[in-house]
């Protein structure tokens, strides 16, 4: 139910604890010790630990490792993308610790409803939450994918550079090897290397006379235009010498298209 309720059922489980604790005779309140947890917890399950010595129930388990666990765990709701899911594992301790305090309450002789059974509303809830849970996942994992992002977005190219980086480099000539790509804002960024010659014996203006009619059939006759140059991402092919300076940068854009037929 922890999970299920996204974390509402641990503040209730807080205040059924601390309203047994003043039940026994302490002087505490429920409400604010449940509220502000993290504060309070190691005392709760200091007392869970503690009333165990009573009974004869024999644990290993520190109170201070459960405390441990589960600040650390309820922390990392903070943290960034698919990270922060790890506050889930907030329940650990706290299933643990319940665990502690039905052993000790059979050894003490409870005849209560340990509330072992979920009602059709909890039923209710735990769909409901394992919908909003599975959502939360998903928006994270395009987020964090780039899929989730707007074309032109740095996310997006990187992600689309990723995929491409996975197959270079690639030699594709005798003179010309494609070495990675890069996603930029707005900007998908092909970089390639002249093996065999340097700046200064290279003529920028003839290579880009020479390769740029190609690239942009290229470009325009794929599904680069569909993807790419129609959602308003320039691709740029940039060229270097066979010692990595650059010589030239080419750019195409969707207007570049505008003589090719779809």
């Amino acid at each position: 139910m922890l999970m299920a309720t996204l974390g509402l059922y641990q503040l209730y489980w807080f205040y059924k604890q601390w309203d047994r604790v003043r039940d026994a005779g302490d002087n505490v309140a429920p409400a604010p010790r449940s509220l502000f947890s993290i504060v309070f917890c190691y005392s709760l399950f200091r007392r869970i630990i503690d009333s165990t010595h009573a009974v004869g129930v024999a644990t290993r388990l520190p109170p201070s490792l459960l405390a441990v666990g589960f600040i650390v765990s309820s922390l990392m709701w903070r943290a960034a993308g698919s990270a922060s899911f790890l506050g889930f594992l907030a329940f650990v301790p706290l299933v643990a610790a319940q665990r502690i305090a039905n052993a000790v309450a059979l050894g003490q002789g409870s005849t209560e409803d340990r509330n072992t059974r979920l009602t059709w509303l909890n039923w209710v809830g735990v769909v409901v939450a394992g919908t909003l849970i599975a959502l939360l996942a998903l928006a994270t994992l395009l987020q964090n994918s780039g899929l989730g992002q707007p074309p032109t977005s740095k996310a997006y190219l990187s992600f689309v550079a990723s995929v491409v980086n996975k197959t270079l480099p690639k030699k594709l000539d005798s003179e010309t090897e494609l070495v990675e790509t890069e996603g930029l804002d707005g900007v998908l960024v092909y970089r390639y290397r002249m093996v065999n010659r340097s700046a200064n014996e290279m003529d920028a203006g003839r290579l880009v006379r020479d390769v740029r009619p190609s690239l942009v059939t290229e470009a325009c006759t794929s599904q680069t235009r569909q993807t790419l140059l129609d959602r308003g991402v320039t691709v740029r092919h940039s060229y270097r010498d066979k010692d990595g300076r650059e010589v030239v940068a080419i750019d195409i854009v969707a207007a570049d298209c505008a003589d090719y037929v779809r």
